[in-house]
């Protein structure tokens, strides 16, 4: 029980309390199930971290090597992973929010398992729910059970946002305001009982989900949210069943040995001061990350069109680009971190190219497919020439492209023959100048 409940202080006082005297089943039920969060969340780690010695990444990876076939996308998403709580460390109002995309078995659940104890710099869930991330219910004692002020200063790490994808409309957009209200770090709620709730709470996010996430229009989320495609090919993943075979008749000492491994890890303290943090970044990465940040911005700025009625597939309102503002902040938290962590006097060209595989998973699957298309082919390109099989067809092409020209990102050229004439497509200046600048394409 906590500390401020009496002497002696057994589940029939909790239950007369809680329950009988109010006459409040529902509340009894969550006020205890929030002791329980409180208890494994912020408790059990301690119990399991007790005299853990620091380590470094290299020993972190060492031990995970005795579990998980290390591939060189497993290790990046790994070092994503850890660079993202790591970042809590930096002083910054914008906190990274990334989310690990792959199919059912890539490894995406066994990197956010691996932070289950590390209860002093994350608070790990399977999912989250609405009322979860802020409650209403405060009962006699005015307990507030909500998630988001418990995570301020950590890291929320999520097994499967792909459940959140799939709860109703209502339930989803609720998710959804919550996240994009907390992002800057204040959230205010009003609950129709009389309670409110504000917080002032700055956490970052780790979340495994599947590549449903790219059917999702996450435009609710204000694209807060950056991406790592998690993938294997086929020698890798039969490897990785081999391991998962022999793996599921070890003694989950295995498992618990990575996890003591991590929570050393995140004992290290880095020199986080202004004048190291700026020694860091040298100057060519800033002019690269200016030329990336905004160039993804603009190629994940949604078109919103009509679904229904008279205007049906219409444009709904002019579209206005993204500012590369918060990816920047958040591109550069990273490299930061991972430079940390690495131990690395400057970020450098290994940590670049990461950003970049990171940038380019942050844009959707099409829209990238129809710009590496148009940057390979210096003239223009007809809309029946575009050449990417049953996955995506001319008419689906072309709604793309409308798109994409309303942003500004492609330019529609007609090109007049004997018989008729024809549309063809290329990329605008501004957009091919931020490719080379950034170096997209390596």
């Amino acid at each position: 029980w906590p500390e401020e409940y009496n002497k002696g202080y057994d589940i029939r006082d909790f239950v007369k309390d809680f329950v009988i005297l109010p006459k409040d089943l529902d509340g009894g039920k969550a006020k205890l199930f929030s002791l329980f969060r409180e208890f494994k969340s912020d408790g059990m780690g301690d119990i399991q971290s007790k005299n853990v010695p620091i380590c470094s990444y290299e020993q972190v990876l060492e031990e995970f090597s005795k579990t998980v076939k290390l591939s060189p996308n497993f290790i990046n998403a790994f070092k994503l992973s850890l660079a993202t709580l790591v970042s809590m460390q930096i002083p910054s109002k914008r906190p990274v929010w990334l989310f690990l995309v792959g199919p059912p078995g890539c490894g995406k659940s066994t990197i956010c398992n691996a932070f289950r104890l590390a209860s002093h710099a994350c608070i790990f869930q399977s999912s989250i729910h609405a009322k979860s991330l802020v409650s209403g219910w405060s009962g006699r004692t005015g307990f507030d059970p909500s998630l988001i002020p418990r995570l301020n200063k950590k890291t929320l790490v999520l097994q499967d946002f792909t459940e959140v994808l799939a709860k109703s409309q209502q339930e989803k957009a609720e998710i959804f305001s919550i996240l994009r209200g907390v992002y800057d770090g204040h959230l205010q709620r009003a609950f129709g009982q009389g309670t409110s709730r504000e917080y002032n709470s700055s956490f970052a996010i780790v979340s495994g989900v599947t590549r449903a996430i790219y059917a999702e229009n996450t435009a609710g989320l204000g694209e807060r949210f950056i991406r790592y495609n998690m993938f294997s090919n086929n020698g890798e993943a039969e490897e990785q069943q081999k391991i998962a075979l022999d793996q599921d008749l070890e003694p989950e000492e295995c498992d618990l040995n990575v996890q003591k491994k991590i929570i050393g890890f995140l004992e290290n303290k880095y020199d986080t001061s202004i004048s190291n943090l700026k020694s860091l970044i040298p100057e060519w990465f800033k002019i690269k990350l200016r030329a990336l940040t905004t160039l993804v911005a603009m190629l994940r700025t949604p078109v919103e069109r009509h679904l229904f009625g008279r205007f049906q597939h219409e444009v709904i309102y002019k579209p206005v680009v993204e500012t590369g503002n918060r990816l920047g902040i958040q591109f550069q938290r990273l490299a930061i971190s991972l430079a940390l962590i690495e131990q690395k006097e400057k970020i450098d060209k290994e940590i670049y190219s990461l950003l970049l595989q990171v940038g380019r998973d942050s844009i959707g699957d099409f829209v990238r497919m129809i710009i590496d298309q148009l940057y390979e082919q210096t003239q223009p390109i007809l809309l029946n020439t575009f050449n990417f099989g049953p996955i995506l067809n001319n008419r689906v092409c072309a709604k793309i492209l409308a798109d994409l020209e309303i942003i500004d990102i492609v330019k529609a050229i007609t090109i007049q023959t004997q018989q008729t004439a024809q549309i063809a497509y290329k990329l605008s200046d501004n957009t091919y100048n931020l490719i080379k600048d950034s170096e997209f394409y390596g």
